[in-house]
């Protein structure tokens, strides 16, 4: 089952998605790698809005193949 975060993330992709129609909000499981690496591959911007990284969670991270990361990638967090 899901976790309470992501429907949460959900619920704000859907009305930024109204606020700007232009701009391509998504949301996924990380669970799923490879969904990840795919959607990395097509994305010009990844943003982590999750606690990963953060206390007390500092040796957790969504990215565990540095691979997926390229140079014209904008990464936020």
């Amino acid at each position: 089952p899901d976790d309470p975060f992501l429907e949460r993330a959900r619920n704000t992709a859907e009305k930024l998605k109204k606020e700007a129609p232009d701009c391509k909000v998504q949301v996924f499981c990380l669970d799923d790698q490879e969904k990840l690496r795919e959607e990395i591959e097509k994305a010009d911007i990844l943003v982590n809005g999750t606690l990963a990284g953060m206390k007390p969670h500092e040796d957790t991270t969504l990215i565990q193949d540095r691979s997926m990361l390229r140079p014209e990638l904008v990464v936020a967090d």
